[in-house]
C-alpha cells in the first residue's frame, strides 16, 4: 500500500515539477554599476548645482533621506523640500564619491557605499562635515533609483560644556 502511494504521488508531483520556472537570468554586475554610477552622478550634479527638484528625480517615489539628528525625511516631494532648504544654505556645497557597489544577484537592488564632504555657513558660523554614506538602489520599471540614501558623519560631536 504504501508503495501504491508513493508511486501515485510522484506520478501526480512530476509534471508539476517540470513547469518550475527557470530563474531569469541577471544582467552583468559591471553593467548594473555603470547604470547606477550614471544615476548618482545625476544626484550629485542635482546637489552640486542646488537643483532640488533634479536631485530628488533619481528617488523612487517612497525613497527616504535619513540624515543624522533628524527625522526620516520619506517621499520625492519631501526629499525635494529639505533638499530645497538644504541647498538654500549660503556657501553650502556637497560631494561624494563611491567606492564600493555591491549589486543583488536578483539584479533589482544594490548600494553603494563611499565618502562625502559638505560645507556651508549656519547661522552659528561656518561648518564643514565628512563622513561615510551609503545608498540604497531599487529598479523600478527597469530604471535605478534610490530607495534610502543615509550619511554618517565623521565629525566628533562637541565636548559637552563644563558648566552643565
Amino acid at each position: 500500500m504504501r508503495r501504491f502511494r508513493s508511486v501515485r504521488f510522484y506520478a501526480a508531483v512530476s509534471p508539476v515539477a517540470g513547469c518550475a520556472a527557470e530563474p531569469a537570468p541577471v544582467a552583468d554586475p559591471a553593467t548594473q554599476e555603470q547604470a547606477i554610477r550614471a544615476v548618482d552622478q545625476q544626484m550629485l550634479t542635482g546637489a552640486q548645482s542646488k537643483d532640488a527638484a533634479a536631485f530628488a528625480a533619481v528617488f523612487a517615489p517612497d525613497g527616504q533621506l535619513l540624515f543624522p539628528n533628524s527625522p526620516a525625511v520619506t517621499g520625492r516631494d519631501a526629499i525635494q523640500a529639505q533638499a530645497a532648504r538644504d541647498f538654500a544654505t549660503p556657501d553650502f556645497t556637497v560631494s561624494w564619491e563611491a567606492s564600493r557597489y555591491i549589486i543583488a544577484e536578483s539584479g533589482d537592488l544594490a548600494a553603494s557605499i563611499g565618502t562625502y564632504q559638505l560645507s556651508g555657513t549656519s547661522p552659528a558660523g561656518p561648518f564643514q562635515d565628512h563622513g561615510k554614506y551609503m545608498t540604497l538602489w531599487r529598479k523600478v520599471d527597469g530604471q535605478w533609483l534610490a530607495a534610502a540614501d543615509m550619511i554618517n558623519t565623521d565629525v566628533p560631536l562637541p565636548a559637552p560644556d563644563s558648566a552643565m
